[in-house]
């Protein structure tokens, strides 16, 4: 496989999913060079509940992967609280526990002001509007 074209492997890199991508990079330094731009998605989607912002700006400052993203998503919607702790609690298991008790009771916190906030907003547009109509 070393010997096809450039353009060849990058067809096969395109196909794969994320963990047989990685896989294949370890195979040999070529596959890991022509891979690489492959790792990154160009969609950029940033969930309420995570600390997503961090990882767009590590991303942003990065000097090879800053130019693979070119779109943003802001999905702002409702959480399902719910399904968001039991998910927390189990992406954080393999972690210390006295550092995920701080990181999941930071994040909570976090979402908990969101939450007010986003109350408040929609409260203050309401009296904005009906102050309008008046």
């Amino acid at each position: 496989m070393e010997k096809f074209p450039v353009e060849l492997r990058q067809v096969i890199l395109q196909v794969m999913d994320l963990p047989t991508l990685k896989a294949m990079r370890l195979t040999s330094k070529a596959w890991a060079g022509i891979g690489e731009e492959y790792l990154v998605s160009p969609k950029f989607t940033s969930l309420p509940h995570r600390d997503d912002m961090n990882r767009l700006l590590a991303m942003s400052s990065h000097p090879k992967y800053s130019y693979r993203i070119e779109s943003l998503f802001f999905l702002l919607g409702e959480v399902n609280e719910y399904h968001a702790r039991h998910n927390t609690y189990f992406l954080q298991y393999m972690r210390d526990s006295e550092e995920w008790s701080h990181t999941s009771e930071e994040a909570w916190a976090r979402y908990n002001q969101y939450v007010i906030s986003r109350r408040f907003q929609s409260k203050s547009s309401w009296v904005r509007t009906m102050i309008t109509l008046i």
